[in-house]
């Protein structure tokens, strides 16, 4: 039956047709159709009759300038994406009948800025309230049970949340993700921080734990940069995978006593300094703590299984210590070795001075943390203190270096560095941009500027090559051989820039010199 711009079957709207700016539905109509309105250009506001007790999934759908909704008490059901994307959409009356608030019904209402959840209401669904970017605060009422994925997933204003609900059992994985939040209290009744809940809540400073939590997932609460401090229950068993990746903010941190594992990534990116690894723990994972702020870690007799790269780029790493009960491995002076003393495990970067026991034969791939051995200004084996090539230890990113051993086995430190996937021409340029006011470093590349200049132009390091003609160490004797090694190479921009540096710095010969070079020979 159609009624005007209405097709109403047994008291259901199926479809509105018309173009008004405000419709008023027929009193009569029980219930407003899926796909009711969906996607109609035209409405801004809709009147809906006290006959009204469902709304069905899709029904206003993408009504793109739909601006106010007031929905009757005698609604007790909405559907699944219900108001999805209803761009103008700035504020709604939810019948205080419904319990349920469904899938995605305001995804995208991103002008929506207040929003009251009735007290009915006993479970949200999977981002109910996704992208509404301009809600500002939202209250979880008393008798909701469960919050589902992403329901206030990138809802980037929205700063305070109050939970007032001690039946909440689940909040759903990314429901917080990238909001506005700077604190929020969570329920005794919650068991597990699910995956990703707080990840990106850059504002987040302080969040008080449920008490009886056991469970913290993966990526929990990866780049909150603003917490400070957290307060970890001793009933928590389990930490995932990048919990806390990101959280520059937190300097200090307490273990749970029940945990057994410090899986991949954990403090990766963390402000964390210090951190005892609690008795019991028998794995920590790859990559556990890189790019950290960890300066100092204690290891317990529990330990038994450390990932090869669990310190990779470690760089404020100072001092590792090890329970002198542990089987498999020990400590010695700040530093980490398996427990027979013949292999180094990790040298913290920040150490200067390493000193090896005498039994040390091997280094572990990583035992550096891959970093630039920076600050190593010595190593002293067997009596012997070997001071590195021009004052710096210069091995980019070298996984074995079982070269450094050899030299200081057979007690040649003047012997040719045998690098391992780096050449020294490789090496010598990094380290040139690294530190290029460093005189020892100049002094080798002046000695040895053309096979460097010659590796450079062939593997097009312009950048570093750039920087070799501005401090003005290529002379007459190479520029022609290097601009010939540029043409070799096809690298034409280089035979440019070498071809400007030599007009420049050091000129081109006249005919009357060439005829008088000729004549004399």
């Amino acid at each position: 039956m159609r009624i005007g711009d209405f097709q109403i079957e047994s008291d259901v709207l199926k479809k509105y047709g018309g173009t008004a700016e405000t419709v008023i539905i027929p009193e009569g109509v029980t219930a407003i159709g899926e796909s009711a309105f969906s996607h109609n250009e035209y409405l801004k506001s809709v009147v809906i009759p006290k006959t009204v007790t469902k709304i069905e999934n899709y029904a206003f759908l993408e009504c793109r300038h739909l601006e106010s909704v007031i929905i009757p008490e005698s609604v007790t059901e909405i559907g699944a994406s219900t108001f999805c994307n209803c761009h103008a959409l700035t504020s709604i009356n939810i019948s205080g009948a419904v319990s349920i608030i469904r899938k995605s019904s305001f995804l995208g209402c991103d002008n929506l800025t207040e929003i009251t959840i009735p007290r009915a209401v006993t479970s949200i669904e999977e981002g109910a309230f996704s992208f509404c970017r301009k809600l500002t605060k939202i209250i979880i009422p008393e008798h909701v049970t469960s919050i589902g994925i992403s329901v206030f997933y990138n809802c980037e204003n929205l700063k305070h949340i109050r939970i007032d609900s001690q039946e909440l059992s689940s909040i759903g994985s990314r429901t917080f993700q990238q909001c506005a939040l700077t604190e929020i209290s969570l329920p005794d009744s919650i068991t597990t921080i699910t995956e990703g809940l707080f990840l990106g809540c850059e504002q987040l400073k302080k969040i008080k734990l449920p008490k009886y939590l056991t469970n913290i997932e993966k990526n929990a609460f990866v780049e909150c940069k603003s917490l400070s401090a957290l307060e970890i229950p001793e009933t928590v068993t389990e930490i995932g995978e990048s919990a806390f990746h990101g959280c520059r903010g937190l300097t200090a941190l307490s273990l749970p006593p029940n945990i057994t594992e410090i899986r991949y990534g954990t403090f990766m990116y963390s402000g964390v300094k210090k951190l005892v690894i609690p008795e019991g723990v028998t794995n920590i994972g790859k990559q556990c703590f890189f790019n950290s702020d960890l300066t100092e870690l204690v290891i317990p007799s529990s330990v038994t299984a450390l990932a090869p790269n669990t310190f990779q780029n470690t760089g404020f790493l100072e001092k590792i210590t090890v329970s002198e009960q542990n089987p498999i491995y020990a400590s010695y002076d700040g530093a980490l070795y398996d427990k027979h003393f013949t292999t180094l495990i990790c040298s913290p970067t920040q150490k200067t001075e390493l000193l090896l026991p005498d039994g040390v034969t091997e280094f572990a791939p990583g035992c550096f943390g891959f970093y630039y051995i920076q600050n190593l200004n010595s190593v002293t084996y067997q009596g012997i203190t070997c001071s590195p090539l021009n004052g710096k230890f210069l091995s980019v990113q070298v996984y074995h270096l079982y070269a450094l051993m050899d030299m200081l086995t057979k007690k040649d430190f003047s012997a040719e560095l045998p690098w391992h996937n780096v050449t020294r021409e490789d090496v010598v340029s990094k380290m040139f941009m690294r530190y290029p006011d460093d005189e020892k470093i100049l002094s080798y590349l002046r000695e040895h500027v053309s096979e460097i200049s010659r590796f450079l132009i062939k593997h097009q390091k312009t950048e570093i090559l750039s920087r070799i003609l501005e401090i003005k160490l290529i002379t007459a004797s190479h520029i022609d051989d290097l601009i010939q090694c540029a043409i070799d190479n096809r690298q034409y921009e280089i035979q440019i820039m070498l071809m400007d540096y030599k007009a420049t710095y050091i000129g081109y010969e006249s005919q009357e010199e060439i005829i008088r070079k000729k004549f004399e020979l």
